[in-house]
């Protein structure tokens, strides 16, 4: 054992051969991957008397175990048959992909607004190209103690495999055993510590011999194999936690943790991060406009919504409608959509509002005041014989007709989506005939609605204008 380069020998060497005459006394499985395997053990517990050992120095210090090993009689009984020479020693060792998930709205954002108690999963994985199950896990999280109120981390369950153990109930430092029977004779003894004071909780998860109560000296023996199609190789944990209540609009919550296999490298799991949203949206319906090159009784309404700039943005719309002098009724609910067709009735008064939603859950605030209110009630009898002078129109556009009685006129064009790109007219008149002579320079070429509304009742003609 002379060439095996740690600075602690006689700490390595006493390692080493117990571990040997534990195997040579007691073991039935005398074969050459067991020997192997057990070198690869005794150097790695060897390494533990040096800290900081890179696994290249435990790979060759195997090496020179096994090749010790070569002298003695029960090296020849069970590799006889082996050229150590030619003998290609493959390091087995478990592999760490890693993964952290947290609180989604139920749009899926990261946004959110009142939610006060968030959960996070850790999760992890022995990949399946693994040439060892792990025998042991450390996860550490680092909880920002300005945004967490770390008196409420409550840990939950542990997934190993296909075996979910529940946390001692609000558990927040304690030791428990998980019996890995009848898939292995194996204990595994989760360790969780919470550092109040810094923010830090760690799990440490081993797995243990139940004849030894220590690490099995085999090393394919161990908790988390490497994956398969069951999902036997992958594991997690999860904890809940509130954040603080002084957290203030636009907070940014970001989370990682850090998740070492055996003697692998730390490496840490993407940022998790959440935003606080609590400001709500604001929406508007457009003026309806007549569909009646579908049907003769249709109507499309539209609708828009905006976010504040920093915002989470809008997730949803719910559509609210009334007939004469009925209640409101929602027409839609949590529609995406920014338009819809309707039929309505001859001679009725209707009114309409939208109300929109955020990513975050943040519901605008509107009382049961319409945005628009549309009316098919006398709108033929207030006007006669309405008529646009020319249509197509190039520069100006006249419309004339027989108003039957003195009203309010409200005269605006509107593009095919709904959206209002012109003010016509606005103003009380008289009776009889009225004109009005408008510019209609600035509309591109296509077609436009002029919407009449005449005391909320509404009448639209249809406009081209071509060039």
């Amino acid at each position: 054992t002379d060439n095996i380069f740690f600075t602690d020998i006689d700490c390595m060497s006493s390692s080493a051969v117990e571990n040997w005459n534990r195997w040579n006394i007691n073991s039935t499985n005398k074969n050459c991957p067991t020997v192997i395997n057990l070198a690869w053990d005794m150097a790695k517990m060897a390494a533990g008397c040096n800290a900081g050992t890179p696994e290249a120095a435990i790979e060759a210090a195997a090496w020179d175990v096994i090749t010790a090993m070569q002298t003695g009689d029960e090296y020849a009984y069970v590799c006889s048959s082996v050229d150590v020479a030619k003998l290609t020693i493959g390091v087995v060792a478990s592999v760490d992909p890693n993964d952290k998930t947290g609180y989604r709205s139920e749009s899926g954002s990261h946004y959110f607004s009142d939610q006060k108690t968030f959960t996070y999963i850790i999760n992890f994985e022995n990949l399946s190209t693994a040439s060892a199950p792990a025998q042991e896990v450390y996860i550490i999280d680092t909880l920002d103690l300005k945004k967490f109120d770390i008196n409420t981390f409550k840990a939950g369950f542990v997934k190993i495999g296909n075996e979910i153990i529940d946390a001692p109930y609000d558990v927040q430092n304690n030791m428990w055993s998980i019996d890995m029977q009848p898939s292995a004779n194996l204990l595994t003894k989760i360790n969780l510590n919470l550092d109040r004071q810094k923010g830090i909780v760690k799990w440490y998860l081993r797995c243990i011999d139940p004849a030894t109560g220590e690490l099995p000296t085999d090393a394919l023996a161990g908790f988390l194999p490497p994956n398969d199609d069951n999902g036997s190789g992958q594991g997690c944990v999860m904890f809940t936690i509130d954040v603080r209540d002084d957290l203030a609009d636009g907070t940014e919550i970001a989370n990682k943790a850090s998740i070492v296999f055996d003697n692998n490298a730390a490496i840490m799991t993407p940022v998790w991060s959440n935003t606080k949203d609590i400001a709500a949206p604001a929406s508007q319906m457009e003026t309806p406009v007549w569909a009646s090159d579908i049907a003769d009784n249709l109507i499309q309404l539209s609708w828009q919504g905006v976010d504040y700039a920093d915002g989470s943005g809008v997730y949803y719309y719910d559509v609210y409608f009334k007939k004469g002098q009925g209640g409101y009724v929602k027409m839609l609910n949590k529609t995406t959509d920014n338009s819809m067709y309707l039929a309505i009735e001859k001679d009725a008064d209707y009114a309409f509002y939208v109300i929109a939603t955020d990513s975050a859950g943040n519901r605008e605030t509107k009382t049961n005041i319409p945005d628009v209110t549309f009316s098919t009630g006398g709108i033929n009898e207030l006007v006669v014989n309405s008529l646009l002078t020319p249509n197509p129109a190039n520069d100006i556009c006249t419309l004339a007709f027989n108003l039957t009685e003195a009203s309010n006129i409200n005269i605006s064009i509107s593009d095919m989506s709904g959206k209002n790109i012109m003010q016509v007219y606005d103003n009380y008149t008289d009776s009889g005939i009225f004109t009005h002579r408008f510019d209609t320079k600035k509309l591109p070429n296509g077609v436009y609605s002029v919407l009449i509304n005449i005391d909320g009742r509404l009448k639209v003609e249809k406009l081209v204008v071509s060039r």
